[in-house]
């Protein structure tokens, strides 16, 4: 009730009829399935079911689903092979890699025997293969005729001997050959004739290769130890039939005087790299020498500066100081000398008591009481001391003028009998006055006003 149609162009076709042969549906199969690359789709019948070999893996009609889905058993063993042709009860002819295979099924496994090849090398008709059984003769289709096998040979009996040759010598296991050597090497079977296996060769571990010819010709071989391994296909699998062994050189640039070469060349590349480094290491760290040096004796110009500055500085305090003394001093002898010659010329001209002792006062008076005097003196005093008056009033504000005053006398080292003229008290009051003093700027007794106010800054 089915017919299956596959197109070059336009893919598989399933076309249901009724039993007058009406077609009652039809339908893209690959198209439904969703299978893009259609392209030269073909159909294998397989204990009926209707296989499909698109974009090279095999499926088969899912009626359930109603599309195509990956047959397990064909996608395993026969995974891109296109040309299977059905011979008989569970019997396929089989092209692969230009090779005739005559294969058995039994169960899900697959029983491969292998047709030689020189009897139809260039002679297969590709796509278009087709075999029929004729009692026990298989009858394939050439371009120029027919092929008649008989049996399923098996090639496990067979042995093979491998002769390998450089430049026409014959090399035994494990010799070595010059890099960039041609190997010629003959794969002799112990079978002849139709019993002649079949073989395939393999170098490591490489994919098999088809051996066409009597002779491999092997070069631009890989240095190290190489394993040329022979198999022959059956019952699809690759099995091992002799192995050869050999070792490749090394070329001239890999030999130990060359590799001793570059060992040499790389330790005098790193030493002339170790010596520039060094070097440019030794003018760096001189320059940062030199840099600092020169940073210090900046450093300590500016501090020798700095101290001359603050010498200057504290000579032009202590001359100031000096001066001030010289000053105060002076001025308080200048008005004691005033007062005693005002007083001895009162005692040459009066000779009465009462208006001696009168005129004494009244002399004595006038010499403390010049208030103008007095005033261009404290002026001048505390100019001299301008520095020290306003670090004073900065640390201690609570301070009065008069208390400035005293302190500016102190700093001249003045003694409290110097003091009491120049403020016009007695040296009681101005005992009292620096009594007061220390107390408002809070000292220990142990501190001495006088040096506390001369090193005072």
């Amino acid at each position: 009730g089915e017919l299956w149609a596959a197109d070059n162009y336009r893919g598989v076709y399933r076309i249901v009829y009724d039993d007058s042969l009406r077609a009652v549906s039809v339908e893209n199969v690959t198209e439904k399935s969703g299978l893009v690359n259609d392209f030269g789709a073909r159909l294998f019948g397989y204990r009926d079911n209707m296989l499909v070999f698109v974009d090279g893996h095999w499926y088969v009609y899912d009626r359930k689903q109603e599309k195509l889905v990956i047959h397990p058993t064909f996608e395993r063993y026969f995974k891109d092979i296109t040309d299977i042709t059905s011979i008989g009860n569970r019997e396929y002819l089989v092209v692969k890699s230009g090779v005739l295979y005559r294969v058995k099924s039994i169960a899900n496994t697959f029983l491969w025997r292998q047709i030689p090849a020189k009897y139809y090398t260039g002679k297969l008709l590709t796509g278009h293969l087709d075999a029929q059984v004729s009692g026990a003769d298989l009858i394939v289709n050439l371009d120029d005729g027919c092929l008649v096998t008989r049996s399923m040979r098996r090639a496990v009996d067979a042995k093979v001997s491998i002769d390998v040759f450089h430049n026409s010598k014959l090399l035994e296991k494990g010799d070595k050959i010059p890099y960039n050597s041609t190997l010629t090497i003959h794969a002799v079977p112990s079978h002849l004739g139709y019993s002649r296996p079949d073989l395939h060769y393999s170098l490591g571990d490489g994919k098999p290769v088809h051996i066409r010819s009597g002779a491999i010709h092997l070069n631009n071989l890989e240095s190290g130890t190489q394993n040329l391994k022979l198999f022959v296909f059956e019952d699809a699998y690759y099995r091992p039939m002799a192995s050869f062994d050999f070792r490749v050189g090394y070329p001239w640039y890999f030999s130990v005087w060359m590799i001793l070469f570059y060992v040499t060349i790389l330790i005098a590349i790193w030493y002339v790299y170790y010596r520039w480094n060094k070097v440019r290491y030794e003018q760096r760290l001189r320059l940062e020498q030199e840099e600092m040096r020169h940073r210090q004796d900046m450093l300590k110009a500016e501090s020798e500066l700095k101290i001359q500055e603050y010498e200057k500085h504290i000579l032009e305090l202590e001359l100031k100081n000096k001066s001030s003394e010289v000053a105060g001093k002076s001025f308080s002898i200048a008005k004691q000398g005033e007062i005693m010659e005002v007083i001895s010329k009162i005692l040459d001209n009066e000779s009465d008591a009462n208006k001696l002792k009168t005129e004494i006062k009244k002399a004595i008076r006038a010499a403390t009481f010049n208030k103008h005097e007095w005033e261009a003196f404290e002026t001048n005093m505390k100019q001299l001391h301008q520095e020290f008056v306003e670090s004073l009033s900065a640390g201690y504000p609570q301070l009065t003028p008069k208390d400035i005053r005293l302190c500016i006398y102190l700093r001249m080292n003045l003694s409290s009998k110097e003091i009491a003229p120049l403020m016009n008290i007695s040296f009681r009051g101005v005992e009292l006055h620096r009594y007061r003093l220390r107390k408002k700027m809070n000292l220990d007794p142990d501190i001495n006003l006088t040096k506390f106010l001369i090193n005072f800054k």
